[in-house]
């Protein structure tokens, strides 16, 4: 077993002292003996590597961490190393955490299912009652995989294919807020908390559940987080007043948001460095240009 460090950095003995051991079994009987199974988690701010192979269908690793990560297994591939064909890999994720992970599938990585420690059961759970909703997007990923380059470049066809993805999106809202109602202990709870934080049709409900989970999710940094995230979503809501800010602008006189007030403005945040931002500029000055005379300006 051969394990990387991506960036040099010495743990702190800190760090070391709170971290915990974690093994990680796998099982799926259809790769081959021979197959290089490698695992890629962040801990500490830092990517971290480490590299098995299949015998008789089993492969396993064993390492320490300190709070659960999300991470991947992938087969035959180490997708952040230059030049890696990454075309139709074969990868599964799981939750790494102290104790006993099992992996086990049928066939691929792809269809693994990850036990044997909470956080993989509980993501394991979600994942199955998500099932009918994720069989949906599969159609449509499905079905924009037969779409030609004409239809990619028709702006209508992929508003239609993208409406569709953001129905199924909202649709999963409700089993996410499900979830975390009945699961108030859970990490998995906490973190999809964190992922609906910023979702302006979820934040009262977010609100409202995160004071139901535990004491020990809200000590977390996550959990620290969440109240901050949900604050600002509230304030950046369709509807909500704009927050006010001032700028400097080129002359180095000060502007302020709330000197607009009563015309609709659009805010653009560009960089002269940004590629795509300036890429974005004819547009905005097509925008100005068509609509300064309705009461419309720019504010960049």
């Amino acid at each position: 077993m051969k394990k990387i460090l991506l960036s040099a950095m010495l743990l702190s003995p800190l760090a070391l002292l709170a971290q915990s051991d974690f093994t990680i079994k796998g099982n799926a009987k259809s790769l081959a003996n021979g197959n290089k199974i490698y695992l890629v988690f962040a801990e500490n701010g830092q990517r971290l590597t480490d590299s098995t192979i299949v015998n008789n269908g089993t492969f396993e690793f064993k390492g320490k961490v300190t709070n659960p990560v999300m991470g991947n297994v992938f087969n035959n591939v180490n997708p952040y190393k230059k030049g890696a064909n990454t075309k139709n890999m074969d990868y599964a994720a799981l939750y790494i955490e102290p104790g006993n992970i099992t992996l086990n599938s049928v066939d691929s990585l792809k269809s693994l299912v990850a036990g044997g420690t909470q956080a993989n059961i509980d993501n394991s759970k979600l994942i199955a009652s998500l099932k009918p909703l994720t069989d949906k997007e599969k159609v449509l990923n499905d079905e924009y995989a037969t779409y030609t380059k004409e239809q990619k470049d028709d702006q209508a066809v992929m508003d239609a294919l993208i409406a569709k993805f953001n129905v199924i999106r909202d649709e999963k809202t409700p089993v996410y807020l499900n979830f975390i109602k009945n699961n108030p202990k859970s990490y998995i709870s906490l973190v999809q908390l964190n992922n609906l934080a910023s979702n302006d049709k979820a934040v009262a409900d977010v609100e409202k559940l995160y004071a139901t989970l535990s004491p020990e999710l809200k000590a977390t940094k996550i959990g620290q987080n969440i109240p901050t995230t949900v604050e600002a979503t509230k304030k950046t809501a369709l509807g909500v007043t704009a927050m006010d800010f001032s700028q400097n602008d080129a002359n180095g006189k000060p502007v302020k948001l709330s000197d607009f007030k009563g015309k609709y403005v659009l805010v653009d945040f560009w960089a002269a460095w940004c590629g795509p931002c300036r890429q974005e500029n004819p547009n905005v000055v097509e925008a100005f240009n068509k609509f300064k005379d309705k009461n419309f300006t720019v504010l960049g």
